[in-house]
């Protein structure tokens, strides 16, 4: 069976329209914004839309060759975010100092010299005081440029936001070990001769009329001294317990140990009206699959990447910034799916282009959302 292909003409509202790639190939910063749907947005009919933002790295070949094409004092969330968690001591710092990098590069000569002289070259070198200047010269402020293309979405059906936190629990009672088992005994073992008193606790805890003053914590040392000894197997100390209706409380406590970074899954179904309105999904889509590649540098022969663009993502209503939705700091963009079938057929109009395309994106924050970020900034 065939699969049927549609083949309605397409409304042509720009008379200007050349080519799908026309307006990339002349110059791929030439559109300021590029919108789905081409009209209504902010308006009555799409009152509600989402707006991604292009930061490309500092370091970026393409930002020297269109440098007309930067915003200006436009910042990302991200490097805001930096800004004011640093003023509060919130990133990393070296406390080591130092006057310059000589006695680094010093060991570093020293080991190309004499590679079997390594440990030295470390021990005089690489823990110096002027080698730690080196390390406190690190910049990890983010280092991006705005630029002035953007995308202008409908939104989209599903906005969530999910804020996860790792915690561990750990087993109290478990990691104090020996020590505490003693101390819940309330040292009712003293002196010198530990060996004759344990077996002492022992024939009392184990006699018809027991008379420790604490004869649980007591057969539980005496039954775990005879696990580890291999007198009895692991978990002899339960079934003792259990004899005495009673158990070990583990006294659970959660440890905090991370906050996870936010991710979001965004799902546009674009259904072109026009011959314009199918030119602007495919530089849409081309626009995301493009400034979420990485560069290639020409130096060292290409051993070094320039990291891919990074996206801030503002929600919109009537052309302002919509304060009830939880703001997203700076993402990048870990995932594209583009099915050009959403039809559920492979459909077409006139000159091939599909009717429905359905584009998934999914973006990962760069920043950890901490209190002082919700709270100032509206995370």
């Amino acid at each position: 069976m065939s699969i049927p292909t549609v083949t309605t003409q397409i409304n042509n509202n720009d008379s200007n329209v050349v080519s799908p790639t026309a307006d990339l190939d002349k110059d791929p910063y030439a559109i300021n914004q590029i919108r789905y749907p081409r009209s209504g947005i902010g308006t009555d009919d799409v009152p509600s839309h989402v707006v991604f933002y292009i930061n490309l790295p500092a370091s970026s070949k393409y930002i020297g060759n269109n440098a007309g094409n930067v915003v200006q004092n436009a910042n990302s969330a991200s490097t805001q975010n930096y800004d004011l968690l640093s003023q509060q001591g919130g990133h990393l710092t070296i406390s080591e100092t130092g006057t310059n990098s000589g006695a680094l590069i010093s060991a570093a000569s020293q080991v190309v010299s004499d590679p079997t002289n390594i440990g030295k070259a470390v021990t005089t070198g690489l823990f110096s005081k002027e080698a730690g200047a080196v390390i406190r010269s690190l910049d990890l402020r983010p280092k991006l440029t705005r630029i002035n293309r953007t995308i202008a979405l409908y939104m989209p059906d599903t906005v969530a936001v999910q804020y996860n936190h790792r915690y561990s629990e750990v087993d109290a009672t478990t990691e104090m070990g020996d020590i505490g088992k003693y101390a819940s005994i309330g040292g009712g073992i003293t002196g010198n001769n530990i060996v004759d008193q344990v077996k002492g606790l022992a024939e009392n805890v184990f006699s018809q009329n027991p008379t420790s003053f604490n004869q649980a914590a007591t057969a539980e040392l005496v039954t775990s001294f005879a696990e580890k000894a291999g007198a009895v197997g692991a978990g002899f100390t339960d079934l003792a317990l259990k004899s005495l209706g009673k158990a070990v409380n583990p006294h659970a406590e959660m440890i905090f140990k991370a906050t996870e970074n936010r991710e979001y899954q965004f799902t546009f179904d674009l259904i072109p009206r026009s011959q314009a309105e199918t030119i602007d999904i495919y530089n849409i889509i081309k626009t995301f699959k493009a400034f979420a590649a990485p560069e290639v540098t020409a130096e060292s022969g290409g051993r070094y990447w320039i990291p891919p663009a990074q996206f801030d993502i503002k929600f919109y209503f009537r052309n302002e910034e919509n304060p009830v939705i939880a703001k997203i700091s700076t993402c990048v963009l870990k995932s594209i799916i583009v099915n050009y079938g959403a039809a559920g057929a492979w459909a077409t109009f006139q000159d091939g282009a599909p009717l429905h395309i359905n584009l998934q994106l999914s973006f990962t924050e760069t920043d950890i959302i901490t209190r002082e970020l919700i709270e100032a900034q509206g995370y």
